[in-house]
């Protein structure tokens, strides 16, 4: 296809219920090299207008849940410097969570087994 495939990269990312699609940090997705697939416009991550979309491939390393080879980001400023991507319902859909608030411990459970 003539897509330049980059190094795995870990960063640090937010689980968000709240937010529709995933969001990555526009400099992420710069140095990445993700493929630019279009624009769209949202409100998310306290902006709103249009942003990028790139093609991603997302995976969760360590843990038991399978990867997305194939995952439509939006390229949208995100306020804290410490997270670099903000996971939407397009992943949140196909898992089903779990918190225990008085334990402070959660956990995933992949449901596309």
């Amino acid at each position: 296809m003539g897509l330049n495939i980059p190094m795995a990269r870990e960063i640090h990312g937010l689980i968000d219920t709240g937010a529709t699609v995933t969001i990555v940090n526009p400099q992420l997705a710069h140095s990445c090299k993700l493929p630019l697939i279009g624009t769209v416009s949202i409100h998310a991550a306290g902006h709103s207008g249009k942003y990028h979309e790139h093609l991603a491939s997302v995976s969760f390393p360590e843990s038991d849940l399978e990867h997305f080879s194939y995952l439509r980001v939006v390229a949208c400023p995100i306020a804290s410097k410490e997270v670099s991507c903000l996971i939407g319902r397009d992943i949140l859909q196909h898992w089903e969570l779990r918190y225990n608030g008085m334990l402070g411990q959660f956990s995933i459970q992949d449901l596309r087994f």
